[in-house]
């Protein structure tokens, strides 16, 4: 069974956004957690938006 996991953000005028993560990892190289996620929002050509953040 696999089970979505989310992330809300809160920005700096309270706004609430909920992202899906999609993968979290390790990199030995820089010695750092990543976390990459979605709000499964889509650009003008129809792309999804991802993102990625170092935690």
């Amino acid at each position: 069974m696999n089970k979505n996991m989310f992330l809300k953000i809160i920005n700096d005028n309270g706004k609430i956004t909920e992202y899906e993560i999609l993968l979290s990892f390790f990199w030995l190289k820089t010695n750092r957690n990543y976390i990459i996620y979605t709000d499964n929002s889509k650009d003008s050509n129809g792309n999804l938006n991802i993102y990625c953040s170092n935690i």
